[in-house]
């Protein structure tokens, strides 16, 4: 059905084809994994599952593809951050030059194991182009928002940043699928992370996915009132909150790969070196110096030992960027052997000393929810979105 809830968010237009890009993500790692390499590389570069609708009968069949995604010019649409990646890796089209090179049997992991060959693949799709091409849709949104194009389908660019972060393998029951390896996109690493990481929420899925859903419904909402100011704070907020379960993830391996030795065939180190390059321009961004902690502890150099400094070392690299992210190190979280909040004296003291503030931050946003709803007469957003966001303050 056109309005089948992704993960419990309900889209008002028809975005589930957006969706299914997941599927070529998750038939391209099955591909590389059985080493068909060109196969993978002919759903990477022509699509498979995602197919773009028909204007008319005599349209061409076409496929969205993850490299169009990896090289599309309109991914300035997130600036400042695909800039910035840009900058980082001295390449434009950085993730599109990675995954190829390393089907293709060359590069940095051409040669590495088919493991870690899957690890670099998979994770460069999922969390570097589709985190870029999602803030390109929502910077398409915050565009159109502003020029003051009334009416249609303002809505429809906010419904397709949902199903790039969540993707069509979530299904419909809230929190998303119960199988987490189903899911391919970033509301699935939240929930993936969130036992390990302490970050559950009282429905038992990712406290950071609980308010991914709630700046889902009020950004539509501001966009279905042309409340662009309030509109750009959320997009503002969004940027930066996909990006903790990518903070997760880099501990989850920095924990893992201090064990291990450079030439290991691991899949995780591998994974842990996409992770911290799917985040590491943004903590540039913020802290030049927190970055060069984690790409020394991070970065695979053959004879240079993994995570030399200890995975808290990279955690308190982490804690002294994310206030440039506008989150807290509890969103983080800790497991018994990183704690994202040692600099501030550990999560029970910081995140006791912020419930106040948080319970303030809900009723704004609710608050915007209200107003725009209420310009637009939105019962069904009204209620929706208080709904989500009572959640929060249990």
């Amino acid at each position: 059905p056109p309005n089948a809830p992704l993960a419990e968010f309900t889209p008002n237009t028809r975005v589930h084809q957006h969706a299914k890009i997941d599927l070529d993500i998750l038939q391209i790692k099955i591909l590389t994994s059985m080493e068909s390499f060109g196969f993978a590389k002919l759903i990477y570069e022509h699509g498979r599952n995602s197919q773009i609708a028909k204007r008319s009968e005599n349209d061409p069949y076409r496929l969205r593809t993850l490299g169009g995604f990896a090289t599309n010019s309109n991914r300035r649409g997130a600036d400042p951050f695909y800039t910035e990646f840009a900058s980082y890796f001295n390449d434009p089209n950085y993730a599109n030059t990675l995954v190829l090179a390393t089907l293709d049997g060359q590069g940095k992991w051409g040669t590495s194991s088919t493991e870690q060959k899957v690890a670099v693949v998979g994770g460069v799709c999922s969390y570097q182009i589709m985190y870029m091409w999602a803030l390109s849709v929502m910077g398409g949104a915050l565009e159109r928002c502003k020029s003051s194009s009334p009416g249609g389908s303002n809505s429809a660019l906010w419904d397709e940043v949902a199903a790039y972060l969540i993707g069509s393998l979530e299904g419909e029951s809230t929190g998303g699928s119960l199988d987490l390896e189903d899911g391919q996109l970033l509301w699935n690493l939240a929930n993936k992370r969130a036992f390990q990481f302490q970050t559950l929420s009282p429905e038992g899925f990712s406290e950071i996915n609980i308010r991914m859903e709630d700046l889902l419904f009020a950004g539509r909402a501001e966009m279905d009132a042309e409340a662009c100011d309030i509109l750009e704070n959320t997009v503002n907020q969004m940027q930066h909150l996909v990006l903790l379960p990518v903070i997760q993830s880099t501990l989850r391996y920095a924990i893992s790969n201090q064990d291990l030795v450079a030439t290991s065939p691991s899949a995780g180190l591998a994974l842990g070196e996409v992770f911290a390059n799917s985040v590491l321009p943004v903590v540039n961004r913020y802290d030049a110096a927190s970055a060069n902690v984690i790409r020394e502890n991070m970065i695979i150099i053959p004879g240079v030992q993994p995570v030399s400094d200890g995975p808290q070392v990279v955690a308190n690299a982490f804690y002294r960027s994310l206030g440039g992210f506008g989150y807290s190190c509890w969103l983080v979280g800790m497991t018994q052997q990183v704690d994202a909040c040692e600099l501030g004296g550990g999560i029970a003291n910081v995140k006791g000393g912020e419930i106040d503030e948080r319970r303030k931050l809900t009723a704004v946003l609710y608050s915007h929810v209200c107003l725009c709803a209420g310009l637009r007469h939105d019962a069904g957003i009204l209620m929706g979105g208080r709904d989500k966001l009572q959640r929060t303050v249990k």
